[in-house]
């Protein structure tokens, strides 16, 4: 019979008690960075991938506290659409007014169709929103010639809402 410790063997429940501990926490921090990351403007995005990211971050969008979803929608934004928006705050107002307030936190989307001529794309979205009805939007992309984002799709504008139904 061999004989332990009772001291050795509660200093080893603790041991691997907090490496348990210290896992878990690292498996959440790491979960919780990767919930918080953007995904950056990238000539590897193709336009409709773009278009895609940013529906996604819209859905996911809760207007009571914005953060990372707008962010992202943000990140995406071709740089004359952020001139002509401003700043971040201002672009959320935005998403917030009529025209656009369906996109957030939407039930589902669709992009549809597309229009391309050289560096511009036009999808055709349509979206059902938190409150069941439906709505269409043209999406355009422009690609970025010059500059930190040059050669990556980018949205150049979203047109205001076109309700096709009331709510469902």
């Amino acid at each position: 019979m061999i004989r332990v410790s009772t001291s050795i063997v509660r200093e080893g429940c603790r041991t691997r008690a907090a490496i348990a501990i210290a896992f878990i926490v690292t498996l959440l921090a790491g979960a919780s960075a990767l919930a918080g990351d953007v995904v950056k403007a990238s000539p590897d995005l193709s336009a409709r991938e773009v278009v895609g990211i940013q529906l996604d971050a819209l859905k996911a969008l809760d207007p009571s506290s914005p953060g990372t979803p707008i962010r992202q929608v943000w990140a995406l934004a071709h740089p004359a659409n952020k001139a002509f928006a401003g700043t971040l705050s201002r672009f959320a107002a935005m998403l917030n007014s009529p025209g656009y307030d369906s996109l957030v936190g939407h039930r589902s989307h669709e992009v549809l169709a597309a229009r391309a001529a050289d560096s511009v794309v036009e999808f055709y979205v349509t979206v059902r929103a938190a409150d069941g009805s439906t709505s269409a939007y043209v999406w355009v992309m422009q690609k970025v010639d010059t500059g930190e984002h040059a050669g990556c799709w980018m949205t150049m504008a979203v047109s205001p809402a076109v309700k096709l139904n009331r709510s469902a």
